[in-house]
């Protein structure tokens, strides 16, 4: 029998206070964060919106954090207009991204490992993704923000979910 891995979630351990997702530094860097980690593994998972600090990331690729550690995690911004502290740390958004963008998210990410460049995106294509979804679904946002997009059509995703879910 195998041993069992613990772990939390990335948005149960940022709700419980048990991890923190910050700016790597005061400047920031648009594509990476910084966690820290308590007593318990964390597993990040690509495509994962996180809200807040200069602006809000998807997670590049789905990182596993060990306990007690200070991890840098590769991001990409959803928010393609603002750069200035909301806060000091992340948030959990609640969402993941939409197929499309993940599908784009993915192809780049993975040219760039091929390349030798690292776990990074096409962050120009994933701007132009969020922007083609927020016109087709009649969403305005002054900065761009993915969030804002689920946040217009909250309504609508909760009458799904009940449909689904009961």
């Amino acid at each position: 029998m195998g041993s069992r891995l613990e772990y939390r979630l990335s948005d149960e351990a940022i709700t419980e206070g048990t991890a923190s997702v910050e700016e790597i530094s005061e400047a920031g860097s648009v594509s990476n964060l910084l966690v820290e980690k308590g007593s318990t593994r964390v597993l990040f998972l690509e495509g994962e919106e996180l809200i807040g600090a200069n602006q809000d990331r998807i997670l590049n690729t789905s990182v596993l954090v060990a306990a007690g550690s200070k991890t840098r995690i590769p991001v990409s911004c959803v928010e393609a207009g603002r750069w200035g502290s909301r806060s000091r740390k992340f948030g959990c958004g609640g969402t993941h991204s939409p197929s499309k963008l993940r599908r784009i998210l993915k192809g780049s990410v993975t040219a760039a490992l091929r390349a030798g460049r690292g776990h990074t995106s096409d962050q120009a294509g994933l701007w132009e993704e969020v922007a083609r979804l927020q016109g087709t679904l009649g969403v305005f946002s002054g900065t761009a923000a993915m969030a804002d997009t689920f946040s217009a059509h909250q309504k609508r995703l909760d009458e799904f979910r009940a449909k689904v879910m009961g």
